[in-house]
């Protein structure tokens, strides 16, 4: 009863999420539609608090007392305050609205036969060049699928593969699905730093972020030839997968890439009609596309492997409302992060003035110390337990892209870089405890042991060509 509840509620939200969106928050519908969204919001979050894990229900604490203390102070007490509270729930509802479309196609990517045998040829190739095929796969469907393409990677690193070769597999899936968010449009990162910067749209980004994603892979192409030679655990995963049993492949490498591409571009290309013809925002745009993407798709598939081999259309809308509720932590953490934000921002207007003086101005750094001041806390905050969008708030609330040098759109793609690089490397964000839970491992293990070298070297490549772009603009 509470599931299908919590379900229900979470459709809800996002419906009335995406009605907000496409009415607009200033106009009456659109007030009334965010005020149905955020009542469905606490009924979620009510109904599954106490199954969210420990780690999610303290940080959110925490976000949350610090951000009510903030908000109260800012705001002197008065009735101001629950406006400010309100306003940070609001904005956390087309975040949530990503999450739920997300789901649609989860759903399908777990059951495609060419994305799991695209995977199986992955792990099928020589040592070499195994660890950078799946990187390349986890990249290319994190760009398409977001959180769905840790689902389909999943049996690579489930609890009943040794912990090596577990940890091995999970280093490779993660570095491809942290690159992913440096331009990918289906990453709430990317909808919440475009939300922040006015004026700056996925068009704007989408191909610089894609240079810079490339340039990341290569460099962790560089550095995990140096890194399996160092960790002692490579060797024996190496070892492992020599002795693994070799999966029969159905389809042919080529049949296999052409079908992959086909539902990569299929899926782009309709959140492209949906944006260029429609003129719909990136979450509008996926809240529509995702659900009909989602069904076609599970159609197609059960026709090609039976009712036996996949679920239906009918079946898949039951997974997905089933799903709703394990998205239980990111609720609760945005919900905070949320009113945290608002809180700092209410408190950082009163201290830099109401005309918006940034804090450029107060400290009087040059640039180039700004920015590297601003891509190490980004990086630090996340890594020493909070969440990304913190670090978002706070930078777009301390520093405008001029402060620091850059073009609105380069301070965009480096924090979506950032993002990813961060996530990786935080123990409380959802990618961490994703994969925890995958892999039953604890989610500080894999942030701090299996992810944190390859962040660092993400965060070196960033460091670099951020200072390059300042130098040369």
């Amino acid at each position: 009863m509470r599931s299908g509840l919590s379900s229900f509620s979470f459709l809800g939200l996002a419906i009335a999420a995406t009605l907000m969106l496409l009415f607009g928050r200033e106009t009456l519908a659109g007030a009334i539609a965010a005020g149905v969204g955020v009542g469905l919001m606490v009924l979620f979050i009510a109904l599954e608090f106490r199954a969210a894990k420990p780690v999610q229900m303290w940080t959110s604490a925490g976000l949350l007392a610090v951000g009510l203390l903030l908000i109260v102070v800012a705001s002197s007490g008065s009735l101001e305050g629950l406006g400010l509270i309100y306003k940070g729930l609001v904005q956390n509802l087309q975040y949530l609205l990503l999450f739920a479309s997300i789901v649609w196609l989860q759903v399908q990517a777990t059951q495609s036969p060419s994305l799991l045998e695209l995977r199986e040829r992955a792990m099928s190739m020589p040592g070499g060049s195994r660890s950078v095929s799946i990187m390349g796969v986890a990249f290319a469907l994190g760009s398409s699928f977001n959180i769905a393409a840790l689902g389909l990677m999943v049996p690579l690193f489930g609890p009943d593969t040794p912990l090596p070769l577990r940890q091995r597999l999970m280093q490779a899936v993660s570095k491809g699905f942290m690159i992913a968010t440096a331009w990918s449009p289906v990453f709430v990162g990317t909808a919440v730093i475009l939300a922040s910067l006015e004026g700056v749209s996925w068009v704007d980004v989408g191909l610089g972020g894609l240079v810079l994603a490339l340039l990341l892979l290569a460099a962790q192409w560089g550095f995990d030839g140096i890194y399996r030679r160092m960790d002692p655990a490579a060797a024996a995963a190496r070892k492992i997968l020599l002795e693994r049993e070799h999966i029969e492949l159905r389809l042919g490498l080529v049949a296999v890439l052409l079908r992959s591409v086909a539902i990569v571009l299929s899926l782009f290309a309709a959140l492209a009609f949906a944006v260029s013809v429609f003129g719909l925002s990136i979450p509008v745009a996926l809240a529509f596309s995702a659900p009909v993407f989602g069904l076609i798709w599970a159609f197609l598939i059960r026709r090609e492997v039976g009712p036996a081999g996949a679920d239906g259309p009918v079946a898949s809308v039951g997974k997905v409302l089933r799903h709703y509720p394990t998205l239980r932590g990111e609720t609760l953490l945005f919900a905070a992060a949320n009113i945290f934000g608002v809180g700092i921002q209410a408190m950082l207007a009163q201290m830099l003035g109401q005309e918006g003086q940034s804090l450029a101005a107060v400290l009087g750094w040059s640039e180039p110390v700004l920015l590297v001041a601003s891509i190490l806390g980004f990086f630090l905050i996340c890594v020493l337990g909070l969440h990304p969008l913190v670090s978002v708030i706070l930078l777009t609330t301390l520093f405008s892209a001029q402060d620091l040098g850059l073009a609105p759109w380069s301070f965009a793609v480096m924090m979506m870089a950032l993002w990813g690089t961060s996530t990786n490397a935080s123990p409380v964000s959802a990618t961490s405890i994703v994969l925890s839970r995958m892999a039953e491992i604890s989610n500080f293990t894999v942030a701090w042991r299996v992810n944190l070298p390859f962040s660092l070297v993400n965060l070196v490549v960033i460091l670099a060509v951020f200072l390059g772009l300042q130098a040369w603009g």
